[in-house]
């Protein structure tokens, strides 16, 4: 945007703020997100001869092994800038030379307290009552948090200086449409049709539900039309779009909690914090 002039250059040739450029970003896909919902009112046989188990699966599984590198990442220090051991720089320490207990990528305290998580989920699962093995994944990164906080990694600076309650629509862009976004973005839809309908199919899975017949197939319509909902709703409300987690069906395989209720809090409680 910048090399063909939707964004301005200083005198200098460096760049300056272009606020109009994400108002593009999220106009783009908010109009784009209605390919996704178009799919969704395609006849379930005909979803299925379009998005097969042979194409959702292994769609579900190269998200999630990316997932896991990330992850992995993320324990030994971050999976930003930093996890590619520059020499110099701002970067040159995990999360960032600026925070308050900075290490470099991979160093052992980022390992102990990442391991210290996991055992905790581990022990909960193991040992635990039915409600801790139920929330062990909570417990785990309450113990981590906990941890983390009296061995000084946490900066509350920007809690403090945030206001006591925002919301996400105070601050608007100028929305439009990108050319050249368009097919790019479009595709992105296609792929998210097809990883929700993964995800719905394992979510029904591990939940022990019908993975076949007229009501699975109504789950699986939905899915999709939920999914691209969100993601025009999202860039309405100036993020970029929402997409379903796949990681979810292993939180659900490993409290063993399927309840429709649990997920209606996740969810409310998200819309919260998200606000």
């Amino acid at each position: 945007m910048y090399n063909n002039g939707f964004c301005e250059l200083d005198s200098e040739g460096n760049r300056l703020p272009c606020p109009d450029a994400y108002g593009a970003l999220i106009g783009t896909c908010a109009i784009c997100a209605l390919t996704e919902i178009l799919i969704s009112f395609l006849p379930p046989k005909t979803l299925q001869r379009i998005f097969p188990p042979i194409v959702t699966g292994p769609t579900v599984i190269l998200i999630g092994v990316h997932l896991v590198e990330t992850g992995f990442k993320n324990w030994a220090g971050g999976s930003g800038l930093c996890s590619e051991l520059p020499e110099d720089g701002f970067f040159r320490l995990c999360p960032n030379i600026a925070a308050p207990h900075a290490l470099p990528w991979g160093s052992a305290e980022f390992i102990g307290l990442g391991f210290l998580v996991f055992v905790t989920i581990i022990l909960c699962e193991r040992f635990g009552s039915p409600i801790m093995k139920s929330t062990s994944v909570i417990l785990g990164l309450l113990t981590g948090c906990i941890v983390a906080a009296a061995t000084g990694y946490f900066d509350d600076s920007g809690i403090n200086s945030a206001p006591a309650a925002s919301f996400i629509w105070v601050k608007t862009f100028k929305l439009s449409i990108y050319g050249p976004l368009v097919l790019p973005v479009m595709t992105v839809f296609i792929i998210c049709a097809c990883e929700a309908i993964g995800d719905v199919t394992a979510t029904c899975d591990v939940s022990r539900l019908e993975v076949e017949g007229r009501l699975f197939e109504s789950r699986i319509q939905g899915g999709v039309l939920a999914d691209g909902l969100n993601g025009c709703l999202a860039a309405l409300m100036t993020i970029t779009p929402m997409s379903t987690f796949a990681q979810n069906n292993g939180v659900i395989a490993l409290t063993r909690c399927a309840n429709r209720k649990a997920g209606y809090c996740c969810c409310c409680e998200y819309s919260i914090c998200l606000s």
